[in-house]
């Protein structure tokens, strides 16, 4: 193997470098075949199809192909089908219903349901809504006993994702949809994550509405999808026109929905690859597995996404992993989202049982289905460097190790990466430069190589990331501040009240 240093690291990456993205979960590449066709409508068919004259006509001509399209792929009638400006405002306007429309304010929720769900629950509980929260098993499964005891009489709604974006477990949703139904109340399922994995046909799942998302399946963003089964009562979110039959207002987005019909198009060629990605997925797992033992897996065995696998690796903060993949190209996300100061723990795996520490170890891979076994094996080369130590060349500073004596060190060159919302909460370290995160690239030729670079964010996530990228590019001294300003300030709040917030300077 070759050892990663300041000498051979040109060569390496000439010879062995692969760009993966390995985080569809996130997002999907939009296909050849739906960029083509959104260029095509924004070009050719750019009528208000609300209007009545030829362009118009043909714009209207499109959603309808769209909606027939969608429904085809769900099974669904095409008239169940509102479209939306992402699956965030669907599930949003179904929730928001439940809580108006009904007298009964109780609504059951999985203690692993999507930020959309979780949030918005929230908001409605301040409003007097009585938000039951149903616990899960070690898998992410929903304990179905628990499920149905939160079932009182005065339940308006149930909700409950077909498969979590994080772990990529899969519920048993005609099941979870006829305990609600036996009670009264109605059932919303979150799709997102689902639709192009397996297998999704609303009127099988027996669900009252569902949710979706085209920038998912390799479709554009901006668009989604809500079905709602006939004679099921929906309030409009946003109140103005006519359009969606008067339930959701605003002109269409003609191009972007018809992008979302020509991904679904490809549905079928999805599931298709789905097998071969479960068999990359186990070879990526046991890859990983024979490498350290000591691996926690968090996505189930069975009953899980073909494409996602969650670890938690012991000992191994999740932000400088993620920093060494990106490093040698490989895109990855973490199992704990944290890009607030708050350095919050992912909901979903503290439901699974896991601590803080475990939670802020873990990673997701989301395969996407044009991977390949070469990939496979590039990826646990790179993890295989990385167990080894031989990714180094990064330096981390725990928020103990930044002491006075390194923060005013005048060969130390502080870059705070830091978003202007995050700098308004929390005051930048002394003498610092300040550039915000998705601005650092154009920003690193004003940075010293005769110096050494600490890195800074809020909560740890960020910093590792442009740490590598500028050991990429070549910095020879370049290291990052562990758990962000956020966990800095509380162990050293003495010298956060003296020195913080002065000498900075924008870069």
């Amino acid at each position: 193997m070759v050892k990663v240093g300041s000498a051979t690291l040109s060569i390496y990456m000439i010879l062995f470098r692969r760009e993966l993205y390995l985080d569809n979960n996130a997002t999907t590449k939009p296909s050849p075949r739906v960029v083509k066709r959104v260029t095509e409508v924004l070009r050719n068919c750019y009528g208000n199809p609300s209007s009545l004259y030829k362009d118009a006509r043909a714009a209207a001509s499109e959603l309808q192909d769209a909606r027939e399209t969608l429904a085809g792929t769900i099974n669904a009638a095409p008239g169940e089908l509102i479209f939306t400006g992402s699956a965030s405002e669907a599930l949003n306007t179904v929730l928001k219903t439940a809580f108006e429309r009904f007298p009964a304010k109780r609504i059951v929720i999985s203690a692993i349901e999507h930020s959309a769900v979780m949030n918005t629950a929230e908001y409605l509980r301040s409003r007097g809504a009585r938000i039951e929260i149903c616990p899960v098993d070690q898998a992410g499964r929903i304990i179905k006993e628990r499920f149905r005891e939160l079932l009182g009489d005065d339940t308006s709604m149930a909700c409950c994702m077909l498969a979590n974006n994080e772990i990529g477990v899969l519920q048993d949703i005609p099941v979870l949809a006829e305990m609600a139904h036996n009670v009264g109340a109605l059932f919303l399922c979150d799709c997102v994550q689902g639709l192009g994995k397996v297998t999704v046909d609303v009127r099988a799942m027996n669900t009252d509405y569902a949710v979706f998302s085209a920038h998912k399946i390799h479709g554009p963003k901006g668009v989604g999808a809500l079905y709602v089964k006939e004679g099921r009562p929906l309030l409009p979110l946003i109140h103005g026109g006519h359009q969606e039959g008067g339930l959701r207002a605003g002109t269409e987005g003609t191009h972007n929905i018809a992008g979302f019909a020509e991904a679904c198009r490809a549905v079928p060629e999805l599931l298709a690859a789905a097998p071969r990605s479960k068999e990359l997925k186990d070879r990526l797992l046991r890859g990983l597995l024979g490498l350290r033992p000591d691996i926690r897996v968090n996505s189930p065995a069975d009953n899980c996404l073909p494409n996602t696998l969650n670890i938690t690796v012991p000992g191994v903060i999740n932000s400088m992993l993620l920093g060494a993949l990106d490093f040698y190209g490989i895109s990855v996300s973490a199992g704990s989202a944290c890009n607030t100061q708050e350095n919050v723990p992912s909901h979903v795996l503290k439901a699974i049982g896991l601590t803080d520490e475990q939670a802020r170890s873990a990673i997701r891979i989301s395969l996407p289905e044009t991977v390949s076994t070469g990939d496979i094996d590039y990826t646990l080369r790179i993890f295989t460097d990385f167990f080894s130590g031989r990714c180094s060349g990064v330096t981390m500073f725990t928020p103990a190790q930044l002491d006075e004596d390194l923060l005013l060190d005048p060969g130390v060159f502080i870059l705070d990466v830091r978003f202007d919302g995050e700098r308004r909460s929390i005051k930048g370290l002394p003498n610092s430069r300040e550039v915000p995160f998705f601005r650092f690239v154009p920003a690193l030729k004003k940075v010293p190589r005769d110096r050494s670079v600490v890195v800074v964010c809020q909560a740890g996530l960020n910093a590792p990331l442009v740490a590598f990228y500028m050991r990429q590019k070549g910095f020879p001294r370049v290291g990052f501040l562990a758990a962000g300003l956020a966990a800095w300030k509380m162990v050293h709040p003495d010298l956060y009240d003296k020195h913080c917030g002065r000498g900075i300077t924008a870069l």
